[in-house]
């Protein structure tokens, strides 16, 4: 295969379903109240009165301005007027599967598709910031588990052979990280041959989910695709701007 095709497929299988993970993901960094303490006095204490519950325009409105530009990282990256999808149906993230995630609720969310570079070929970086509803956590990761067992190995609509890996960072400065993996795309012919790669990781800062994808070309210093260094640096960005918003 030339390159030159290499190149467009990066482009024809991004991320429709990881982020599903989390599209599926986050808003407030704590929207669940602290605990207050009582006077060790003999009458019993009033509990604090709960904070209004934020609405879903007031989210929605947050994550707007929340979400990551390309001036947030710099040159080259870009926003193209359109990022090409892999097929399949819809709702499935790999052949056969609808995102466990996509059963759950979520209050708003907002997301972006930026490529590193003009031009078909491009690194690909996609970013989705959800809030999370009274499911929480919890029921977010057990989605993700089902996911991952459920597309641990398929052949894509473009007819890549696909390997998903749990692996990635563990934690991330100022979020808590729920899931991480890395999508391996081979060639069929030649066999084992990667294609191109694509790391996940999924965080949260309180209500507030963030799920990101980076999808590249192998390269000569990485043949496996296990550095998360880039995934981490473009995952960091958009908790910096989370942190400034939602306050």
């Amino acid at each position: 295969m030339h390159k030159t095709s290499v190149a467009s497929a990066i482009l024809l299988v991004v991320l429709t379903s990881a982020c599903s993970a989390a599209d599926s993901t986050p808003s407030s960094p704590s929207s669940t109240a602290s605990s207050t303490s009582s006077e060790q006095s003999g009458a019993p204490t009033a509990a604090a009165p709960s904070a209004t519950p934020r609405t879903k325009a007031e989210d929605a409105a947050d994550l707007k301005r929340a979400l990551v530009t390309p001036a947030d990282l710099g040159e080259p990256w870009i926003a193209p007027k359109k990022v090409n999808r892999a097929g399949g149906k819809k709702g499935e993230i790999c052949p056969g599967h609808v995102s466990a995630t996509g059963k759950l609720t979520f209050t708003a969310s907002a997301s972006t598709d930026l490529t590193e570079g003009k031009g078909t070929g491009r690194n690909i970086a996609s970013y989705r910031i959800k809030t999370l509803s009274d499911e929480g956590v919890g029921a977010l990761a057990a989605a993700l588990k089902i996911d991952q067992k459920a597309c641990a190995r398929y052949q894509d609509p473009s007819g890549f052979k696909v390997v998903r890996t749990a692996e990635g960072p563990t934690s991330v400065d100022g979020a808590e990280v729920i899931s991480a993996w890395t999508e391996r795309v081979y060639y069929v012919r030649p066999r084992n041959k990667l294609a191109f790669a694509r790391h996940f990781v999924v965080a949260h800062q309180g209500r507030v989910v963030t799920s990101t994808s980076y999808a590249f070309l192998a390269d000569k210093k990485d043949p496996n695709a296990e550095d998360f260094s880039k995934e981490t640096r473009l995952l960091q960005v958009q908790l910096k701007k989370n942190a400034s918003v939602f306050t």
